[in-house]
């Protein structure tokens, strides 16, 4: 299903050679690149070889088949959908030979559900295979599927997944399959396929390493040989060194302290925490919310031992290795080291937010003390290596603060009209200083005129309770007096 080519995290590049009964063999290779913002590429090639058979005192090929395959897959957590070009080349003894085009689509749907998806495809969908004077059509595939992944025990999961699939000419099939995993170590497999013209049964092992995996497959075919299935995968393939997994040197202690910290009754949960990370996560971000780094790391080692199925977590425990390479916990009561805190939630969270990261570690380094610079400038330093562009962004003129530029910069907004940005501006400060007067006047004024220009009443109200707010902090500002008599 090119679908599930949306799932595949970051790179992967893949390699299998079957060995068939009656001197067939398969050969695949394939590579994916997910680029997470515009999709997920897929390119492979495929190649079917059949024994030699001897024709006229001559020894020649029976079949030679190649497949070159590009797909294509745009998803997000619940849904994805994906297509195949394919280009199919095949030659009968080594004389007659035809070739055409055809196309695959394919949708996976993971509904609210963990662990639970289903998945529809429909195969070479077009072309046909002339080799003489009149064209065959390629045998179009309807295929449709389900599985299911939970854990029954501590480190391992268990995946059962059942799909049908028919072609045109044939009668409808079904393949059921069983794989356990040991923290992402061990693989074990086993499948049955049926209405088969051999029945048969699969059972295969797979051996994982960091990012490396080897599968081994053997399927028992009635009254025939067996077939035997060798691959080797290797996942984040092509990436860049920050992409590779960070090693961590931690404690037998860290760890019992770590699953004792993860017992239900040793913690409180967050109700905020809980909304924004999935359940397995929620205790590790009530350690950073409290700004406890290396706690939040320790657990974070745990959570990827009872979860190894979840490569995409690996990217959280990167960034906490680099946090806790600066800082162990920043416990402080004080504004900055709250705003330290929350800068580095938006960082740390799954759903990153790097321009609030870099803006609240921007404003703690430049409110500190010089005594008490070096962490706040350590921290923005690995933000802006994190994400050059977006701190470029907000490059600020020598001799004017964040706050001094973000006001400057909605007020211009104001005068262009473009309220919305002024709105944006004057929030991103208030967020760093509920209190600040100038920033609720720039606010007050920029929905004022948003709601005038646009005749939404409500809005002009709203940025009238801004103002209100305003007076209330600096009762002798007469401007605001005088905003407020506006209409």
């Amino acid at each position: 299903n090119p679908a599930g080519l949306a799932y595949i995290k970051d790179s992967q590049a893949s390699m299998m050679y079957v060995r068939s009964v009656l001197d067939v063999s398969h050969i695949f290779m394939g590579y994916v690149k997910n680029t997470e913002r515009i999709g997920a590429f897929g390119f492979s090639i495929f190649s079917l070889q059949v024994g030699d058979i001897e024709i006229d005192n001559r020894l020649v090929k029976a079949e030679e088949d190649y497949v070159l395959t590009c797909g294509y897959a745009l998803g997000n957590k619940n849904l994805s959908v994906g297509a195949n070009v394919k280009w199919v080349q095949s030659t009968l003894m080594q004389d007659y030979s035809a070739g055409t085009g055809t196309f695959d689509i394919g949708v996976l749907i993971k509904p609210d559900i963990e662990g639970l998806s289903f998945g529809f495809c429909a195969q070479n969908n077009a072309g046909e295979m002339k080799f003489m004077s009149k064209g065959d059509p390629l045998p179009q595939i309807l295929r449709a599927g389900a599985a299911y992944k939970f854990k029954p025990a501590r480190y391992s999961s268990l995946l059962v997944s059942a799909d049908s699939f028919k072609s045109m000419e044939d009668t409808p099939k079904q393949n059921l399959g069983l794989e356990w995993v040991y923290k992402n170590l061990l693989a074990v497999r086993l499948g049955s396929k049926m209405n088969y013209d051999l029945d048969n049964y699969t059972f295969g092992l797979g051996f994982m390493l960091n990012d490396f995996q080897v599968d081994i497959s053997h399927t028992l075919m009635s009254n025939l040989d067996s077939i035997q299935r060798v691959s080797l995968t290797l996942r984040s393939f092509g990436g860049s060194s920050g992409e590779k997994k960070v090693e961590t040197n931690v404690s037998d202690a860290s760890i019992a302290a770590a699953e004792q910290e993860k017992k239900p009754e040793t913690i409180a949960v967050d109700s905020d925490i809980a909304d924004m990370v999935e359940k397995d996560l929620v205790q590790v971000f009530m350690s950073v919310k409290a700004g406890r780094y290396s706690d939040a790391r320790d657990l974070m080692i745990l959570t990827l031992m009872e979860n190894p199925e979840r490569r995409d977590w690996q990217k959280i425990m990167d960034k906490l290795n680099k946090v806790v390479k600066i800082t162990e916990e920043i416990k402080g009561k004080d504004n900055l080291s709250g705003i330290m805190r929350k800068g580095l939630m938006s960082y740390l969270k799954p759903v990153e937010d790097p321009k609030d990261a870099i803006n609240k570690l921007r404003y703690a380094r430049e409110k500190s003390a010089d005594a008490d610079k070096e962490l706040p400038e350590k921290l923005y330093a690995m933000l802006k290596d994190a994400y050059p562009y977006i701190a470029k962004l907000d490059d600020i003129p020598e001799g004017m603060t964040f706050v001094d530029y973000k006001l400057y910069q909605a007020l211009n907004h104001i005068y262009d009209g473009h309220y919305d940005i002024a709105i944006k501006e004057s929030k991103e400060v208030l967020d760093l200083e509920p209190e600040n007067v100038l920033a609720l006047k720039r606010l007050g004024s920029a929905l004022y005129c948003l709601g005038k220009a646009e005749e939404k009443p409500s809005v002009v109200e709203e940025g009238r309770a801004v103002w209100k707010k305003a007076v209330k902090l600096s009762p002798d500002d007469l401007e605001i007096k005088e905003f407020l008599e506006k209409k």
